[in-house]
């Protein structure tokens, strides 16, 4: 019964009302029924097989016949999908006319299989056109399939031939296409594991994209090039931290995205200036970051989750900029979001930020209520907890309150500790410049005497002293340390 229900709650109203009056002018019993149980689980009068049962038939035993009339809902009720426009429910031209591809390949067959062959020969005719211009081989394959078969038996051999010969091409294509989306997805599941050899994986995805390159130029397919840039854009900026080339690359995936119709929409202008926003922030590039940023916030449906996902990246922007106002408007806006509590660690995410926002504005009692919200943070040990406690000790010495910050340091000390995994070098040298900042009581220019060396490697941010603009050292360190020895020494 619960998966009938599901089915049922998947359904629009106008679809429940088609199937209501296909019912209603049938007069045997079984549409009857069928209606019957429709409306009990509509209108929550039921929620399991007994229930319904005794609903249907009373004391009988039916237990059979319950069972088929099930299948038999479910049947009706998943053939309804197909009836008013599914392809509307989504956003990209690729997905809709995939789905209205198909459903002329099953008309046409259906036509075909009651003899009427002028019919089902125009609506394939309409079906391949969809397939070339967004380049569905697969679908290609089987319109032509039922194409050439007629020319067979019209003995139009010339034709026959014609169809097969783009068969085999077809048949190429799609091998490419799958080669290049295996590719992409086993270097994303490269990724996600311990790569054993640094150098082994660089050369195993340079001869990945010499590949796709190679079925670029046989093909000159659109879908493979997509697949190209989801390769090669990460691996120049991240891998190989060429972020010229990088940026390069991502700026031609865009152009992409808004020449071609095939896999032009919306959310996909909106991912790829997302993804660019985040390389130029990356960079340290943040005024080029903001037009992109803009863009991708533009071209999300407000109501969707990659909106609230853009917007993270404009305050970023924001942020980074030094417009302040801009970026608390952004968090308001995040924060009013209908997703923000998809995740309890993403909406702490977002007070997170605010309470580095307030900390910066100089209000340390709303930095402070901010990231007590933010304690779901806690459980990211190796990541956004190490940053929870960071901005605490900020708070701490502004407040200059030393008992507590030494009690406040040692558990930084002991969660970095703890943490065999992650990184945390930079976080190591923190906490050493932190430590010898409080053993001289918050003398930021004594301190820095000391700690030469230690600020030098976090202000100069190389190799595994790398400080990321978007990740958990919201406030730098450095610039903390720097801006606040000024404003003492100035007085």
């Amino acid at each position: 019964m619960e998966s009938l229900i599901q089915i049922v709650d998947k359904l629009k109203q106008p679809e429940l009302r088609m199937l209501r009056g296909f019912y209603k002018i049938k007069q045997n019993k079984e549409p009857s029924k069928k209606l019957e149980l429709l409306n009990l689980i509509t209108r929550d009068k039921v929620k399991t097989d007994s229930e319904a049962m005794e609903r249907l038939y009373g004391g009988s035993n039916s237990v059979s016949g319950f069972s088929h009339l099930k299948e038999r809902l479910k049947t009706d009720l998943l053939n309804t999908i197909l009836f008013l426009h599914p392809e509307k429910i989504y956003s990209t031209l690729f997905i809709k006319n995939k789905l209205e591809c198909r459903k002329l390949i099953i008309q046409a067959e259906l036509l075909l299989n009651r003899s009427d062959i002028k019919i089902s020969n125009d609506i394939l005719l309409k079906a391949l056109a969809i397939a070339e211009k967004f380049e569905f081989p697969d679908l290609e394959i089987q319109i032509r399939d039922t194409l050439r078969a007629k020319k067979g038996f019209e003995f139009k051999f010339e034709d026959f031939h014609e169809h097969n010969k783009r068969i085999e091409t077809c048949i190429k294509l799609q091998s490419a296409i799958l080669k290049s989306k295996e590719y992409y997805y086993y270097i994303q599941y490269l990724n996600s594991t311990n790569t054993p050899n640094h150098l082994e994986y660089e050369n195993f995805v340079l001869n990945a994209l010499t590949e796709i390159k190679q079925f670029i130029e046989d093909t000159k397919s659109v879908q493979i090039k997509y697949w190209y840039y989801l390769v090669a854009v990460p691996f120049y900026i991240s891998t190989k931290k060429d972020h010229e080339q990088g940026i390069k690359l991502q700026l031609e995936f865009i152009k992409l995205i808004e020449k071609e119709v095939s896999i032009r929409s919306k959310s996909a202008i909106g991912g790829t200036n997302m993804q660019l926003a985040h390389i130029y922030l990356v960079t340290n590039d943040y005024t080029k970051a903001l037009k992109p940023a803009l863009k991708a916030v533009e071209n999300f449906r407000k109501d969707s989750f990659n909106y609230l996902r853009a917007l993270e990246f404009l305050f970023w922007t924001y942020f980074r900029t030094g417009d302040l106002v801009a970026a608390e408007s952004t968090i308001e806006n995040a924060l009013n979001h209908k997703y923000i509590n998809r995740s309890p660690h993403f909406s702490a995410k977002w007070k997170y930020l605010k309470a580095n926002l307030m900390f910066l504005k100089g209000d340390l009692e709303a930095a402070h209520d901010y990231l007590l919200q933010s304690d779901e943070l806690t459980k990211d040990k190796g990541g956004w907890y190490i940053g929870f406690k960071l901005l605490l000790i900020y708070i701490t010495f502004e407040q200059e309150n030393y008992y507590w910050l030494e009690s406040q340091l040692e558990n930084f000390r002991k969660l970095i500790a703890r943490n065999k995994q992650a990184n945390l070098k930079r976080a190591k040298v923190i906490h050493k410049v932190a430590h010898t900042l409080l053993q001289n009581h918050g003398d930021f220019q004594r301190a820095q005497e000391l700690s030469q060396r230690e600020l030098s490697l976090l202000s100069n941010a190389e190799k595994d002293m790398e400080w990321d603009p978007t990740g958990y050292e919201v406030v730098r360190f450095d610039d903390w340390f720097n801006k606040k020895k000024l404003n003492i020494t100035s007085k």
